[in-house]
């Protein structure tokens, strides 16, 4: 169901009108009929010939052959139109603008006029303006559904991590126990005691996919040195591993902590470095390689 509305009120002692669609948006042709004075077909081609860089098109809601404008769109229009209606309303806008500028007071009054006015001008106005308001509050509640549905998967996630990591233990301190009870005495030899030990340690260190999670991952001389493509004889390991030692400890004012790790066939204590060392290790491997 579709209405009318005038104009008089802009443009005063003439009635001029416009159809409305129910849902508030007018029509396109009618607008530039009134304000142009032309018949439908002429104010058709004032449609398609419009320039885009003073009129976005896009701002067009097309509805089979009939093209249609929000109030606040229309307005926008009104100001690109040719015509003396045209011209006469925007020497009404620039009034109002030139009295807003100037802090004309009686705006207040006219403004809280308008807010109450039952006129179909105002009514649909305000219809654009709650429009708007409606969207915006829309657009608020979905983003903050979508906050909490991600706060939510985040939970969900850390849950399960929690859960997958809890296995994992679980499976390890088994399989620990079967070995154990087929050793003699059900002692765990030195080299499965540390392999278990190294297990236990990257299930801290990383992720249940072996991702490392942080800074203090585990890193080894000889490890860095073949993914660097060096091969050095275990002298030189021997000798690379007392300068990082030395150089650890003029950076950080105390020597390396150590671990146990099977060298040779036995099991001995190791200077340990982390991830943070990386570059420290890196360097002296670089060196010693150029020698």
């Amino acid at each position: 169901m579709q209405s009318i509305i005038s104009f008089e009120e802009i443009v005063k002692g003439r009635d001029f009108t416009v159809r409305v669609t129910a849902d508030g948006l007018l029509y396109a042709v009618d607008l530039v009929m009134v304000m142009t004075g032309k018949n439908c077909n002429h104010a058709n081609e004032t449609l398609r010939d419009l320039d885009s860089s003073l009129f976005n098109s896009e701002k067009f809601v097309t509805r089979g052959r009939s093209k249609y404008l929000t109030f606040q769109d229309a307005l926008e229009l009104v100001m690109v139109l040719p015509g003396k209606v045209a011209k006469e309303t925007r020497v009404k806008f620039s009034n109002i603008i030139k009295r807003y500028m100037a802090g004309d007071e009686s705006l207040v009054d006219e403004i809280r006029t308008n807010a109450v006015s039952t006129s179909p001008l105002a009514q649909l106005a305000r219809v654009d303006e709650d429009d708007k308001k409606r969207k915006r509050v829309i657009e608020d509640m979905e983003l903050e559904e979508r906050r909490l549905r991600m706060t939510e998967m985040a939970a969900n996630t850390q849950r399960l991590f929690a859960e997958a990591h809890k296995c994992e233990a679980d499976a390890q301190r088994m399989l620990m126990e079967d070995y154990a009870s087929l050793c003699p005495n059900k002692t765990i030899d030195d080299r499965a005691r540390l392999m278990f030990k190294d297990y236990c340690l990257n299930l801290v260190s990383c992720g249940t996919h072996g991702a490392i999670t942080n800074g203090n991952a585990p890193i080894t001389i000889s490890n860095l040195a073949t993914k660097m493509g060096y091969k050095f004889d275990t002298t030189s390991l021997i000798a690379i591993g007392a300068e990082v030692a030395k150089r650890y400890k003029a950076k950080y004012g105390v020597a390396p902590s150590k671990h146990e790790q099977q060298c040779g066939g036995a099991v001995r204590l190791v200077c340990s470095y982390t991830e943070k060392d990386h570059g420290l290790v890196e360097d002296v491997l670089l060196e010693w390689n150029q020698k």
